[in-house]
């Protein structure tokens, strides 16, 4: 369905092409022409005009694109987090190792008022350099 989607009624690609492109080892090409059979019967795909007359080219109803689309923003959402994610930890892992000027900042065990674990405060006396009288 997505790759139906994707190629969004392009005229050079028919059913055969569509089946082409599929990479499944549980599934015989027959069962893959019996699934988009059975899924323009259902009306959850559409025939719009293709460049040759023998060929079906096919686009996702509206109900269907509207699911597709609502699926691939939940993944691309979800994708988006995961790197925030990962970006965030690094940059963390990065304030906690020494400064140049050799302090370090503690990681915190306590939570904030809202939850939030570490404040990522610099520990007390941590690698200061020493006062100078004068």
């Amino acid at each position: 369905m997505f790759l139906i989607s994707a190629l969004d009624g392009n005229p050079d690609y028919g059913i055969g092409d569509y089946i082409d492109m599929l990479k499944s080892s549980s599934s015989s090409r027959l069962t893959l022409s019996n699934f988009i059979r059975d899924r323009i019967r259902d009306g959850s795909l559409e025939i719009v005009p293709a460049k040759k007359k023998s060929r079906k080219t096919l686009v996702p109803s509206r109900k269907v694109q509207i699911e597709l689309d609502k699926y691939l923003a939940l993944r691309i959402g979800a994708a988006v987090i995961s790197y925030q994610q990962i970006e965030l930890r690094d940059a963390t892992r990065k304030l906690q190792g020494p400064r140049p000027n050799g302090a370090t900042v503690a990681p915190s065990t306590r939570t904030g008022p809202h939850g939030q674990a570490g404040d990522g405060r610099i520990e007390r006396g941590a690698a200061l350099p020493p006062r100078r009288s004068g």
